[in-house]
C-alpha cells in the first residue's frame, strides 16, 4: 500500500475506535497480587507493531510485531485474541499468549476501526473506503455480508449491552446498527469533524474525537457537551473499565497518548509511545512485565478440575485454552473436589456403598481420594464415616475438612492423609467454607442452620439460623461476611419438606463478627452454588432451577441480570485473577465459562457425565 498523506492517514487509517478491557500486570512473584495495574495496547501504523503501555507507571513496553500497517485493534472478552485491521483490506488475529498472528480475514476497503460485541461472538469492522461495516463471526473467523452506512466510515463502538453498534463518519454523523439484525438505522447528527468515539461502560456517554478535542455526548438525549482540549492530531480513544479515565492517542511529539479524567473532563500529562499511534485498547488479561519485557504468563498454567459424578472421573481443563484433558479415574460418584493451596494435590469426595477397605461405620462409609496433580495419578483413598459431599482445605494447606451426610465433618491431615475424629454438626450438612485467616470453618446444614467450627480445637459452635433449606456457602476475601444460598423447593432427596415460612431462591449474608444473618438477596430458582471474585466485589450464584447464573454486587447487595447457561448449573469456581467463572452444568455434561467483565457466557466445554464439583489450581509457574 502506498504511504498515505497526512490527510489520508487521518481520514482513512488513523481513526479507529478501539474498545477493550483492562489488563492486570503483576510482578513475577505469585504473592504480589496487590500491585496490579492496567495496560493499554497501541497500534503503530508506521512501525507495524503494537506497543503495550503500563498505565500504572505510564511507561511503554517492547513493541509486538502486528502485521502490515496496523491501524485499529480490539480484544476479545476472554482476553485471548487481539484483532488488528491492516492495509490490504484484512483483519489479522493475534494470539495474546504466544504473540503470533493467524490467517488474515478479508473485509471491505480500507478497514479503519474494529469493535467486538460483549459476548465475544462478533467483530464489527468500519470499512472507510467502501462505506460499509463488515460483521465477522469470531467462532469461524468468516466475514458476513457488508452493511451499508454513510460515506467515509471511520470509527465504530458497541454499546455495553451489546445491542447496538455506532458508526462514526467524517461528516459528524453516527449511524446505529442493530446487532440482532445487522441493519443500519437513522444517522444521528453530532459534530462535524468527528472521526472516532468511545462509550463509557454504563452506556450513558460517548466521547467523540475530533482533530484536537474530545467531546462528550449524552446517548439518551443526544446532547453534546463542552469540548475537552488536548494535543492536536488526535487519532483514537479508549476508556478504562472503571470509567475513570479515557486515553486518546495523538501523532504529535513522535506519538503520545493523553489521559482524560472523566470525573472532571480534563486532560492530563501526555505519555510518549511509538511513532504514529493509530489505535488503542485496554484489556484485563494478567501479564508479567519484568525488566521492560512483556511476558504472557497470565492463566497459562491454571487448570480447572471437574468431578464428574456420573463418570467416576475428574476432568482437567486448561484455563488458557478452555480445552479438556484426559479424565482421571477416581472412586464411585465423585461429588466434590478441593485443591491444596500449593496446587500440588486435589482431594475428591467419593461414595462407597460396599464398605471402605474392610472398615464399616454405622452411618455408612465414604472415601476421599487424593490426586497428585503433577502426575495426575491417584493415591490411596482415605476412609471416613458417612457419605462425603463437600470438602474445604485450610489456607495453610495442613487440613482438609470433609462434610459427611452422617451429620459430621471429618478433618484429614494432609501431610499423612489420615482421618481424624468426626466433628458433630447439624443434620444433612451439605457445604463448607473456611475463613481466609484459617481460624473458622462454616458448615451449611440442610436443617436450616450454619455451624461454625473452631479449626484450632475442632469443636463446633452455636448454629446460626439461615432459613429452611440452605445449600451452599462462600466467604468474602476480607473474611467479614459469609453468603449462604437457600433453595425454594425441596427436591425428592431432601430429608424433610419445606415449611410454610421457608425462605427460598435467596442468598443470605452472615456477619461473621456477630454470626448474625442479614437481609436475604433474591436470586434465581434453586440456587445450588456460590463463588466470590478475589476482589470481593461480586458473587456469582449458580441457579440450578432456572439454568442461570446470577451476579450479585456485594457492595450494594443487589442482584444483576441472570446469565443463561446449560442445564442445571450446580457448582462454580472463579479463576484467581477474577476474570472467568467456570460453572459445572449437571445435565449438560459440560462446563460453561462466564466472562466476569461482561457477565456473558462463553462456549461450553464438554466434560464427564453429571459434573458435580469444580476447583482451580491457583498456582502458576513464573515466566522464563
Amino acid at each position: 500500500m502506498e504511504r498515505p498523506t497526512r490527510f489520508h492517514l487521518l481520514q482513512a487509517l488513523a481513526l479507529p475506535l478501539i474498545v477493550g478491557g483492562m489488563t492486570r500486570f503483576v510482578p513475577v512473584t505469585p504473592s504480589s497480587a496487590a500491585s496490579v495495574s492496567w495496560v493499554a495496547y497501541v497500534a503503530n501504523w508506521m512501525g507495524d507493531t503494537v506497543t503495550p503501555v503500563d498505565l500504572a507507571t505510564d511507561t511503554a513496553g517492547t513493541p509486538i510485531a502486528a502485521g502490515s500497517a496496523p491501524t485499529a485493534i480490539a480484544i476479545t472478552p476472554n482476553d485471548r485474541i487481539v484483532f488488528v485491521t491492516n492495509s490490504g483490506d484484512t483483519v489479522t488475529p493475534i494470539n495474546v499468549a504466544t504473540e503470533t498472528a493467524g490467517k488474515p480475514i478479508d473485509v471491505g476497503n480500507d478497514p479503519t476501526a474494529i469493535a467486538i460485541t460483549p459476548d465475544g461472538k462478533t467483530a464489527y469492522v468500519a470499512d472507510g473506503g467502501s462505506d460499509t461495516v463488515t460483521a465477522i463471526n469470531l467462532a469461524t473467523r468468516t466475514a458476513g455480508r457488508p452493511i451499508r452506512v454513510e460515506s467515509d466510515a471511520s470509527s465504530i463502538a458497541i454499546a455495553p449491552d451489546g445491542r447496538t453498534a455506532y458508526v462514526v463518519n467524517g461528516a459528524g454523523l453516527i449511524t446505529p446498527i442493530d446487532v440482532a439484525t445487522n441493519t443500519a438505522g437513522t444517522p444521528i447528527a453530532v459534530v462535524r469533524g468527528a472521526w472516532t468515539m468511545a462509550i463509557t461502560p454504563d452506556g450513558k456517554t460517548a466521547y467523540v474525537v475530533t482533530n484536537d478535542t474530545v467531546i462528550p455526548v449524552d446517548l439518551a438525549s443526544h446532547t453534546v457537551g463542552s469540548p475537552i482540549v488536548t494535543a492536536g492530531d488526535l487519532d483514537a480513544i479508549a476508556i478504562t473499565p472503571d470509567s475513570k479515565t479515557a486515553y486518546v492517542s495523538s501523532n504529535e511529539a513522535n506519538g503520545i497518548i493523553t489521559p482524560i479524567d472523566l470525573s472532571t473532563d480534563t486532560a492530563g500529562v501526555p505519555i510518549s509511545v511509538g511513532e504514529n499511534p493509530a489505535g488503542i485498547a485496554i484489556t484485563p488479561i494478567r501479564m508479567a512485565w519484568p525488566a521492560n519485557r512483556r511476558v504472557a504468563a497470565a492463566t497459562a498454567d491454571w487448570t480447572a478440575y471437574v468431578a464428574n459424578f456420573g463418570s467416576n472421573t475428574v476432568t482437567p481443563i486448561d484455563v488458557a485454552t478452555d480445552t479438556a484433558d484426559t479424565p482421571i479415574r477416581v472412586g464411585t460418584n465423585p461429588d466434590a473436589i478441593a485443591i491444596t493451596p500449593d496446587g500440588k494435590s486435589a482431594y475428591v469426595a467419593d461414595s462407597e456403598p460396599y464398605g471402605c477397605h474392610g472398615q464399616r461405620y454405622s452411618s455408612g462409609c465414604g472415601l476421599v481420594t487424593p490426586i497428585n496433580l503433577a502426575t495426575k495419578t491417584i493415591g490411596t483413598s482415605i476412609a471416613i464415616a458417612g457419605d462425603p459431599v463437600a470438602i474445604a482445605i485450610t489456607p495453610d494447606g495442613r487440613t482438609a475438612y470433609v462434610v459427611n451426610g452422617a451429620g459430621t465433618v471429618t478433618p484429614i491431615d494432609v501431610a499423612t492423609d489420615t482421618a481424624g475424629r468426626p466433628i458433630k454438626v447439624g443434620s444433612s450438612p451439605d457445604a463448607i467454607a473456611i475463613t481466609p485467616d484459617g481460624r473458622t470453618a462454616y458448615v451449611v446444614n440442610g436443617a436450616g442452620t450454619v455451624t461454625p467450627i473452631n479449626v484450632v480445637t475442632n469443636t463446633a459452635g452455636k448454629p446460626i439460623r439461615v432459613g429452611d433449606h440452605p445449600g451452599a456457602i462462600a466467604i468474602a476475601p476480607d473474611g467479614r461476611t459469609a453468603y449462604v444460598t437457600n433453595r425454594a423447593v425441596c427436591c425428592d432427596l431432601c430429608s424433610r419438606p419445606v415449611t410454610k415460612n421457608a425462605l427460598g431462591n435467596v442468598v443470605i449474608p452472615i456477619n461473621l463478627s456477630t454470626n448474625v444473618a442479614g437481609r436475604p438477596i433474591r436470586v434465581g430458582m434453586g440456587p445450588d452454588a456460590i463463588a466470590i471474585t478475589p476482589d470481593g466485589r461480586t458473587a456469582f450464584v449458580a441457579d440450578g432451577g432456572s439454568d442461570t447464573v446470577t451476579p450479585i454486587s456485594l457492595a450494594t447487595r443487589a442482584a444483576g441480570a441472570p446469565i443463561v447457561v446449560a442445564g442445571d448449573p450446580d457448582a462454580i469456581v472463579i479463576t484467581p485473577d477474577g476474570r472467568i467463572a467456570y460453572v459445572a452444568d449437571w445435565y449438560g455434561a459440560a462446563v460453561s465459562p462466564i466472562y466476569v467483565r461482561t457477565d456473558t457466557a462463553g462456549t461450553e466445554i464438554p466434560v464427564g457425565t453429571s459434573p458435580a464439583g469444580i476447583a482451580i489450581s491457583a498456582t502458576r509457574e513464573g515466566p522464563g
